[in-house]
């Protein structure tokens, strides 16, 4: 876990020196040199705490040590802590403190703001699972769309969205009259990415030939991905994406490309088996 550590050390130091600026995602992956994706997920992975739930504890964090230790006023702190506004602050602020910014200052009691990050013993990846590093022909994915919180959001709805939109496609008289076709599910970026919104296409691949009714179609080409096996229900998948992310891609030769993954489904998935089994295509290139 040597190169987990590092990760983790260069965004702390990237941190703590522009702790009084307004930081980001975006600015965060070029400083370490992995895709926004890429890093979202290794930290959740490591940590158990997403980035951006950091990002925020961590402004919060440095707007009580000005309370105390200047004279500013609020507004100033809340600028100078990365908020956008004095009421954005005050709230976040409370929901942390259990008081408002005045009530804070007027106590006068220093906190420790020590915010440690660690590496969770479980984040480990079995032996008995092993990544296929595969190139895939182009494709043209159709199916339903929507957007959702993904399970390293705060508001996290994966589990509800994701299954309305496969019994939306499920509808579509193709896989009524196809039922052992495989499915895709396609996961992307979306505009509110930094709320942890995802975008997903619950789809077929239709450049096999086969048409569906009113579908959005999405266009992939050729591409090398890293495939990685999830055994069982599909409530543990959280624990292999972790493992992947966390430990595997980190300290592989490889690094991920683009802002995607593919799920892929067959005849052998079933959510709530133990015998299950489904894959997920992330994108990749050598480091």
């Amino acid at each position: 876990m040597k190169k987990a550590k590092k990760l983790l050390e260069c965004l702390l130091i990237e941190i703590t020196q522009h702790e009084t600026h307004e930081l980001n995602v975006q600015y965060l992956s070029h400083k370490v040199g992995l895709s926004r994706w890429q890093l979202q997920r290794t930290f959740k992975a490591l940590t158990g705490l997403s980035l951006i739930e950091y990002l925020r504890e961590h402004r919060i964090c440095v707007g009580a040590k000005l309370l105390l230790n200047t004279k500013q006023g609020v507004l100033d702190v809340a600028f100078a802590s990365g908020f956008s506004s004095q009421a954005a602050f005050s709230r976040a602020f409370k929901t942390r403190f259990c008081m408002t910014p005045i009530q804070y200052r007027q106590r006068a009691i220093k906190d420790d703001f020590t915010f440690n990050l660690f590496i969770p013993a479980n984040v480990e990846w079995s032996k008995a699972m092993t990544i296929r590093i595969e190139k895939k022909s182009a494709m043209v994915l159709e199916g339903r769309f929507g957007y959702f919180n993904g399970y390293d959001s705060q508001f996290a709805n994966n589990l509800d969205v994701i299954p309305s939109l496969w019994e939306s496609l499920m509808q579509d008289s193709l896989f009524k009259n196809n039922p052992c076709l495989s499915g895709y599910g396609y996961i992307g970026e979306s505009d509110n990415t930094e709320k942890g919104e995802l975008s997903y296409l619950a789809s077929i691949d239709y450049s096999e030939g086969q048409l569906m009714q009113a579908g959005v179609k999405k266009e992939l080409a050729e591409q090398v991905y890293a495939i990685v096996p999830h055994h069982g229900r599909l409530s543990g998948l959280a624990n292999t994406l972790d493992a992947f992310y966390g430990q595997w891609l980190i300290e592989s030769d490889y690094k991920m490309l683009g802002d995607f993954s593919i799920e892929f489904y067959d005849a052998r998935f079933d959510p709530d088996s133990d015998d299950s089994y489904f894959e997920t295509w992330i994108p990749i290139q050598i480091k």
